[in-house]
């Protein structure tokens, strides 16, 4: 995306507005589809559960398949846990976490 903006030099009183392309960055929201995508490396990471337990270590193996979402920031937020009611409620010990972003290079996506 280019915009046009006028530039005058406040030293020259017969200066002309000088126009210029100026490139403006764009920040476009990750996709809200979800996809199919496999693990290609062994990876794990520490998830929130929640309750007495409160932190485990999720481990994923070659060719495991999960949904997720490719986000802006190459990486794929991948879906961990099921989506409940109590989990919509502020933070609280029953509260856990839902997705985990996944470096892509760890996934390949499969056509569905």
């Amino acid at each position: 995306m280019y915009s046009k903006i006028d530039i005058t030099y406040e030293n020259n009183e017969n200066s002309e507005p000088y126009g210029d392309l100026i490139p403006l960055m764009t920040c476009k929201k990750a996709s809200n589809k979800e996809y199919t995508y496999e693990f290609t490396k062994p990876y794990s990471a520490v998830i929130t559960v929640g309750g007495v337990v409160g932190i485990i270590n999720k481990s994923f193996a070659v060719g495991d398949r999960v949904k997720g979402k490719m986000l802006d920031n190459g990486t794929v937020s991948v879906r961990v846990a099921e989506h409940t009611k109590e989990n919509e409620k502020p933070a609280n010990p029953a509260s856990y976490q839902e997705f985990l972003d996944v470096p892509s290079g760890n996934l390949k996506l499969i056509a569905e």
